[in-house]
C-alpha cells in the first residue's frame, strides 16, 4: 500500500509543478501582450526636419516613423544627394517622446 501512495504523491508532485509552469507561461504571455499594446498604442509626434544640401533648395520633411535612417543609400527614409554623407550617414530613434 505505501508504494501505492508514494506512486500517487509522485503523480500529485509532477502535475502540481507542471500546473505551476504553465501558469507562470501565460503570466509571462499576458505580460507581454499587454506591454506590446502599450507600445502600439503610444502616438509617435511627427518630427519634421528641414534638410539643406549643397546647391539645392532647402524643403522640409515629415517623418512619423520611431527610427529615421538618413543618407545616400536609396533605402532610407531621408535619402540624401550630398557626395560627402555616406550610405547611412545618420539614424535618429525616437525615444519616450523625444
Amino acid at each position: 500500500m505505501s508504494a501505492l501512495l508514494l506512486l500517487g504523491l509522485r503523480i500529485l508532485a509532477a502535475a502540481a509543478l507542471y500546473a505551476f509552469m504553465i501558469w507562470a507561461l501565460v503570466l509571462i504571455w499576458r505580460s507581454t501582450r499587454q506591454e506590446a499594446d502599450f507600445l502600439s498604442a503610444r502616438k509617435i509626434t511627427p518630427l519634421w526636419l528641414q534638410i539643406q544640401e549643397p546647391g539645392r533648395e532647402a524643403r522640409l520633411v515629415q517623418f512619423t516613423q520611431g527610427d529615421i535612417l538618413i543618407g545616400r543609400d536609396p533605402d532610407c527614409e531621408c535619402p540624401l544627394q550630398d557626395p560627402a554623407a555616406s550610405a547611412r550617414h545618420a539614424r535618429l530613434h525616437h525615444h519616450h517622446n523625444q
